[in-house]
């Protein structure tokens, strides 16, 4: 009998599927309330980020694409600026540890990487975009009319 498939996992290596379900399971536990988030980390809404580039006041932050560079190029936030994930050890030297951090991804599970990461290297006031560019552009569908 075949096993059936996880459509979440599909064409996922079984040890990228351990990591995966391992971190979605340790946020999901520890995230019951997102609204709250953890110390140290905030989550915005898309429609908060969506408000600060409206006002121009998106400028005042490093706000953070922490994709690949595909995914970048694909589509990405006005406003925003490339620091992949997998070179955070180079990039979060470079910015300014006083200013406040925007993050986002995808779905917003690297980011949270990301922000865990920042808060261990001095930053004091990071953020992340909640749902990711998925929440963002959800939330765009609904403004239109």
């Amino acid at each position: 009998m075949e096993k059936p498939k996880n459509r979440h996992f599909d064409g996922l290596t079984s040890t990228y599927q351990k990591v995966v379900s391992g971190l979605l399971r340790s946020l999901f536990v520890q995230e019951t309330n997102v609204g709250q988030g953890r110390p140290g980390i905030k989550f915005l809404t898309a429609e908060e980020v969506h408000a600060l580039q409206d006002s121009g006041e998106i400028g005042k932050y490093n706000f953070i694409d922490v994709r690949t560079r595909v995914e970048f190029d694909r589509c990405h936030l006005e406003g925003a600026s490339l620091r992949p994930l997998a070179e955070i050890g180079t990039w979060s030297k470079e910015l300014e540890h006083d200013r406040s951090a925007i993050l986002y991804c995808q779905k917003g599970v690297r980011c949270m990487q990301a922000a865990q990461y920042l808060l261990q290297v001095g930053f004091t006031d990071v953020s992340v975009l909640g749902g990711g560019v998925d929440a963002y552009q959800a939330h765009l569908r609904t403004k239109r009319p």
